[in-house]
């Protein structure tokens, strides 16, 4: 039995992480286990930091393992990441192609705020990019940006051939 994924949408500091944090202590209607992937988490487990650019390709290979695995487990995943690119989004729909997304659209303004409050100052164009992002996002609507992608998806490979 396949798991499900809700998947999160939102610039760094918008309250993914917060909102994950309350939703794994709730009780699933479905009934499945839940577990939250987190790339930061990922970071802090493979060299301690925030960031290391050089790490990264590890970071998103491990990120995109644990979320297959958790998925063909039976779980219910929350994919807490900005999610707010079209690869991104693209990668989720590879493993399950009804992800639910969630939609943080904190303003800039509040993020950058949280971000210095957190003495992450070196965040403030990451969280305009992923501003920037999400309203193209936004823009094209959820429905259609989904059914963009899946299409891209089943052109490439057919539907249930991704491995």
């Amino acid at each position: 039995m396949n798991g499900k994924i809700t998947y999160l949408l939102g610039s760094t500091h918008s309250g993914k992480s917060t909102f994950c944090k309350t939703w794994l202590k709730e009780s699933d209607p479905d009934g499945l286990h839940r577990v939250v992937v987190n790339a930061d988490t990922i970071r802090l487990a493979i060299h301690g930091n925030r960031y290391n650019h050089y790490s990264e390709p590890l970071v998103f290979s491990a990120q995109y393992l644990m979320l297959k695995t958790h998925y063909l487990y039976g779980y219910h995943i929350c994919f807490d990441e900005t999610s707010t690119t079209d690869t991104s989004i693209k990668r989720i729909l590879e493993i399950d192609p009804n992800a639910t997304p969630i939609v943080f659209n904190t303003p800039p303004e509040i993020c950058w705020q949280r971000a210095q409050a957190n003495n992450q100052l070196d965040m403030y164009q990451v969280i305009q990019r992923h501003h920037r992002q999400l309203r193209k996002l936004l823009d094209e609507g959820l429905v259609n940006v989904h059914k963009r992608l899946l299409e891209e998806i089943d052109n490439r490979v057919g539907r249930g051939k991704i491995v």
